[in-house]
């Protein structure tokens, strides 16, 4: 399996939704764990690349655009490590996708939460195809209502 760029906003597929990660380098993944136990939030944790993909064998790079990428690789890496161990997970406010995507452009989205918002389980997957759902999509959506 070819690895990652150190930096890279990676993302692997689970039952329903991704996760998603900052690719460190060294086989090492820095990532909010979220509910990895039951009735416990998990903490942004450092862990082996192959306890990230959690069996299995396809992982997906998030590409962003260069204009809303403010952080290069070496920067990505130390603010992502700024925030191991921080306790604060919330599945619509501050997941594993708020988490990767902050690292990289200083601003914490979720498509995975906002398609969910908008279409409900079915979102979820259109979102996660969707390249410009944040910039186009949900942005006209929102226009109907609050202009």
């Amino acid at each position: 399996m070819k690895m990652p760029n150190v930096g890279a906003h990676i993302k692997v597929n689970r039952p329903g939704y991704t996760h998603h990660g900052i690719y460190f380098g060294a086989n090492k993944v820095v990532h909010y764990s979220g509910f990895a136990e039951p009735g416990k939030k998990g903490k942004i944790r450092y862990t082996s690349f192959s306890d990230f993909l959690g069996g299995e064998k396809h992982y997906d790079v998030v590409e962003y655009p260069r204009s809303v990428v403010k952080y290069s690789p070496t920067e990505v890496i130390v603010r992502a490590l700024e925030r191991v161990s921080e306790d604060k997970y919330n599945l619509a406010f501050n997941n594993c996708e708020h988490f990767a995507c902050w690292c990289i452009t200083g601003k914490s989205k979720s498509k995975q939460v906002k398609g969910f918002l908008l279409l409900g389980p079915l979102g979820i997957s259109i979102t996660n195809k969707a390249p410009n759902i944040d910039d186009v999509i949900i942005p006209r959506i929102l226009r109907r209502f609050f202009d």
